[in-house]
């Protein structure tokens, strides 16, 4: 096995650490509460029919994140997890490049993005909907499907979170020798 890289484990210690502040310890995580007491505003948002191939935009200015109403509703959970974690990962960065997260088109909404940054905060976004703390509980006697129905989230979902915490390349700290 080989170490965790250090920022997907910042992100995981932020997520945790997150639900550790608002005392969060039960299914289903509740991520428009959390973006309230974050001070970021979240909107479902109908985007004309020119424009409803955008799963999301973000409005600096206001933090708000306008997400498209025909999006699944286990999708619209996760992306705002996902802009909460670049919120509070990345500030420095968007700051920075604006325009990079502005908005995102449906067809590059994808867990298995590549992007550095993308990959923190979707990693920020797993641990935050579905903690192992509370999957741990839940795993051996439930399915796929009865999971993400509990956690409130899609079923690549809650296979990405047992692939990644069950079945990992990577540790979290150094193996003992």
């Amino acid at each position: 096995m080989t170490k965790m890289p250090e920022s997907l484990k910042i992100a995981k210690i932020t997520a945790l650490n997150l639900l550790q502040i608002y005392n969060i310890t039960e299914a289903p995580i509740n991520i428009s509460k959390i973006l309230k007491w974050e001070w970021l505003n979240i909107y479902e948002f109908h985007f004309p029919d020119e424009f409803d191939n955008i799963a999301w935009m973000l409005d600096l200015e206001q933090k708000t994140i306008l997400i498209n109403e025909n999006n699944d509703d286990y999708d619209k959970s996760f992306i705002a997890a996902r802009e909460l974690g670049h919120w509070i990962l990345h500030k420095k960065f968007i700051n920075e490049c604006p325009e990079k997260y502005l908005f995102v088109f449906k067809k590059d909404f994808d867990i298995k993005d590549k992007d550095f940054l993308k990959k923190e905060a979707d990693d920020f976004a797993l641990n935050l909907l579905v903690p192992r703390f509370i999957l741990d509980r839940y795993k051996d006697n439930f399915s796929i499907v009865e999971l993400s129905k509990i956690f409130w989230t899609s079923q690549r979902i809650i296979e990405e979170r047992l692939t990644w915490e069950y079945f990992n390349q990577y540790v979290l700290c150094e193996e003992k020798t």
